[in-house]
């Protein structure tokens, strides 16, 4: 989380950010640090960041346990 600090400048100067949220599978690399089964359903959450001009600036993928709770998001 130390790492967001650093996230929160591109949010800044009218940068614009997109959510992609997409139902999916535990990939095998993060199903013992998700603590959940193999092939159980988790949310893959894709973040775009960019520029008005299109210029992508970040792209940042959250794995997400919708047995650990909810996505909320409020702009």
């Amino acid at each position: 989380m130390t790492k967001w600090r650093s996230f929160n400048r591109f949010l800044e100067n009218d940068n614009v950010v997109t959510h992609r949220f997409v139902p999916s599978v535990v990939p095998v690399q993060y199903a013992r640090l998700l603590n959940v089964e193999m092939n159980s359903p988790i949310l893959l959450v894709e973040n775009f960041i960019t520029k008005r001009t299109g210029q992508r600036l970040a792209y940042i993928k959250i794995y997400h346990n919708p047995e650990k709770g909810n996505v909320e998001i409020t702009s």
